[in-house]
């Protein structure tokens, strides 16, 4: 009884240190909202991975991986922390969220039809 509520405690207490972190530390939020610390922290690893290394090959590669559903929910994610910057260029034409994922879902359709 009392080690459950020292784990719930801690639970509680730990979302309290973040928030005061953030208002602490003024962490921008990304365009729609979301922590990209946070985003960044929830990732599967892979992904986290081709993040940390800048290799937009190996995202693709990992993306490529998911389901197409599954890839294009992180990569809103992504979009909406401000990890990932559709279109990069400022003269590029904008992109939806989701069209890194459907980008790399052609890819993989190409390489394998019959998928």
């Amino acid at each position: 009884m009392f080690e459950t509520r020292i784990k719930e405690r801690a639970v509680i207490k730990r979302k309290e240190m973040d928030t005061e972190r953030r208002e602490n530390e003024g962490v921008p939020m990304g365009p729609g909202g979301l922590d990209p610390f946070e985003v960044l922290e929830s990732l599967p690893q892979s992904m986290r991975d081709a993040f940390d290394s800048q290799d937009i090959g190996r995202l693709q590669g990992v993306l490529n991986d998911m389901p197409q559903e599954e890839a294009k929910g992180w990569m809103k994610k992504c979009v909406d922390s401000g990890l990932w910057c559709p279109g990069g260029d400022a003269g590029a034409e904008e992109e939806n969220p989701e069209a890194a994922a459907t980008e790399a879902a052609r890819i993989k359709q190409e390489e394998d039809p019959l998928d």
